[in-house]
């Protein structure tokens, strides 16, 4: 019965005349059924192909969602899932492959056509996408224009452009796509077309880019305290290398004789060893040889494996480079070896000669406060 003959009467009314309220699950499921042509419903009533009677329809739904059951909710949304329901400015669309209108981003998405009189809970609970799939966005962003000779040219779209836009929707963006940000290489370095994940990536920092970090592309300011800085951030974006990073840094310049890199890499660890919560870590624990030695410039040391006092030599130990003794305790370089180390070097290699035994000795002598009886024993009769 057409509402426009009922609408005067009262419930009691119609329950006295044997009739029932036409519930909208009910309603909806014969309308679906009826879609196509299908039976007595003319095109115009076609919900899932007539963009104006489906907006009908929608405004139907919303008006009386906060009434409708949990379970009528959730039929609801299972029978309108597959359906072309919803009237965008491309053409009707399944629900979760609109966009409500506030999604901007690209002009040939399927925007819904109007919310007006549509409740935004309703839209968002029948699945149209408050962000884009993130899967489109990447597309997008990997993909290049051609010219007209049929040459790739430049893409068309930017990490930068997105992360701008991620910035505006972050609250909405599903766990999933937001893995899949952290997990794909799509941010650019500088003076590289090379893609990274943002987590392989450093902050613009002239003092990062010294030592040869990769940076991220990023045109004009960089700011970290930034809607943009801290979203990279949250993904990834370092704004410092890690002890074990910096040390390798150092270590592979050195391997290479990249003296230059070497030595920037060096002051960079001692220059931010407390900022960068450098002190913090053990540098007994580093064996990957990466400090230069005294009087030769290739070969490196681990941090256990060099001093600072000068005499150990007389026992063959390696002196660490004289201008970086003031920073001995950042490098965890100690003045003298232990004394089981003098003892080994000593019994793999005692002196050759009168004076070479008197300097060993003379050494030991000064630091025998440090050595245990039994080690004492143990030189008396080396």
């Amino acid at each position: 019965m057409p509402f426009n003959y009922t609408k005067s009467l009262s419930k009691y009314d119609t329950d006295s005349l044997g009739w029932e309220t036409l519930q909208i699950v009910p309603w909806l499921r014969w309308l679906l059924e009826n879609t196509g042509g299908q039976k007595e419903l003319p095109a115009s009533q076609d919900v899932t192909s007539h963009p104006t009677f489906a907006l009908s329809v929608l405004r139907v739904l919303s008006k009386q969602w906060d009434v409708l059951s949990a379970s009528s909710k959730t039929t609801v949304v299972e029978l309108v899932a597959d359906q072309t329901i919803m009237p965008t400015k491309v053409s009707m669309k399944r629900p979760a492959e609109a966009y409500f209108p506030s999604v901007r981003l690209f002009e040939d998405l399927p925007v819904v056509l109007t919310t007006q009189n549509v409740k935004e809970k309703v839209l968002a609970a029948l699945g149209v996408r408050k962000t884009i799939e993130i899967g489109l966005v990447l597309e997008r962003l990997m993909s290049t224009s051609s010219s007209g000779d049929g040459k790739e040219t430049t893409t068309q779209w930017s990490h930068v452009d997105l992360i701008k836009y991620l910035t505006t929707v972050w609250v909405d963006v599903p766990t999933k796509d937001r893995q899949r940000l952290y997990d794909t290489s799509i941010c650019k370095a500088e003076n590289t077309s090379q893609r990274y994940r943002i987590s392989e990536l450093y902050e613009p920092n002239d003092a990062l880019r010294r030592i040869g970090l990769p940076i991220i592309h990023w045109p004009g300011t960089y700011n970290s305290a930034s809607k943009e800085g801290k979203l990279l951030k949250s993904l990834g974006l370092k704004g410092a290398p890690s002890y074990a990073e910096i040390i390798k840094i150092i270590s592979n310049a050195g391997k290479t004789s990249d003296t230059v890199l070497r030595d920037q890499a060096l002051r960079y660890l001692v220059e931010n060893h407390q900022s960068n919560g450098y002190e913090s870590a053990d540098p007994s624990g580093v064996t990957m040889p990466y400090l230069p030695l005294d009087h030769n410039g290739i070969q490196l040391a681990t941090p256990k494996d060099c001093f600072t006092n000068e005499r150990v030599t007389v026992l063959g130990f390696d002196l660490l480079r004289r201008d970086l003794h003031r920073h001995a305790s950042k490098l965890g370089v100690s003045s003298d070896p232990p004394p089981e180390m003098c003892i080994s070097h000593l019994l793999r290699g005692p002196p050759q000669s009168k004076r070479a035994a008197r300097e060993v000795f003379g050494y030991l002598a000064g630091r025998i406060a440090m050595f245990s009886d039994q080690q004492v024993n143990t030189l008396s009769q080396a």
